[in-house]
């Protein structure tokens, strides 16, 4: 969601720039400089794309760009009470079912219930995580590599349209049809500069840190599944889990549980 959001900053800005220069959107528009630079680049991205299949590339985009974020003290918070209550199948809901981190917490309990040695689950999860890792910052390092190819093809843009305005000249332009066609030939520059820096090149480096976060979440949920396994209470589990996250965002749910419990006796007696 940081990224539509981006977007949208980007338009705003981008609009207001335009009214304050009092131009027309029109202006800026181009069909050849448009053609050569979205084409050039999407050329290169289908040559480049990594050796994994479509429907993988695709989710794991939509996955990073497009799903909210998971906050650690509500990730920590849900392995607690998994491990309070002694769960052996996670059930995951909603966005749950597309985050690695979920996955990686409902899988360590599951092979913990079929009796899987400890050494062993650990040794599956880790393998998980990082193939999971390896996967993301595959995605994002070619994405990352495209941007340097549209500002590229916007320059050849350029050149197409220099040649154009050249022959135009020679045949006797006016002074005001030069200035228009000069104009169009720089806009493929802009494409270029545009496409790279605002779309392509932000997008890689945010699915790259949405890898290293989404590591750092499994590793998370690697820890409680070990906690899980050693039989561990909540207390325990609780404050070994609360290291992972800044002080000010540590949870308690000792004093939650206590008093739901104190409330539930307090209905009973009543």
């Amino acid at each position: 969601m940081r990224v539509v959001t981006g977007f949208i900053v980007v338009l705003i800005g981008f609009h207001y720039a335009i009214m304050h220069l009092h131009q027309a959107y029109s202006s800026y528009w181009d069909f050849v400089a448009f053609s050569v630079v979205w084409a050039g680049t999407l050329a290169v991205s289908i040559i480049t794309l990594p050796r994994m299949s479509k429907r993988v590339v695709g989710k794991e985009l939509a996955t990073s760009i497009l799903r909210r974020k998971t906050s650690r003290p509500v990730f920590i918070k849900r392995c607690c009470e998994a491990i309070s209550k002694k769960e052996k199948d996670i059930q995951l809901v909603g966005q749950e079912s597309l985050k690695s981190e979920y996955q990686i917490l409902r899988e360590g309990f599951e092979l913990t219930s079929l009796g899987f040695d400890k050494l062993k689950v650990r040794e599956i999860l880790e393998d998980r995580i990082y193939n999971n890792r390896a996967r993301v910052l595959s995605i994002a390092n070619w994405i990352i590599g495209l941007a340097k190819y549209p500002p590229a093809f916007g320059l050849s843009g350029t050149v197409l349209g220099l040649i154009h305005l050249m022959r135009g000249i020679s045949d006797g332009m006016s002074p005001k049809e030069t200035g228009i066609r000069m104009a169009i030939a720089l806009v493929a520059t802009f494409y270029g500069l545009i496409i790279a820096n605002v779309l392509v090149g932000p997008v890689g480096e945010s699915v790259s840190q949405d890898a290293k976060e989404r590591t750092e979440l499994s590793e998370i949920a690697l820890e409680a599944v070990m906690l899980n396994y050693d039989g561990a209470n909540l207390l325990e589990a609780q404050e070994r889990l609360n290291s992972y996250v800044d002080p000010s965002e540590r949870v308690n749910l000792i004093e939650s549980f206590a008093f739901q419990v104190s409330r539930e006796e307090g209905e009973v007696a009543a």
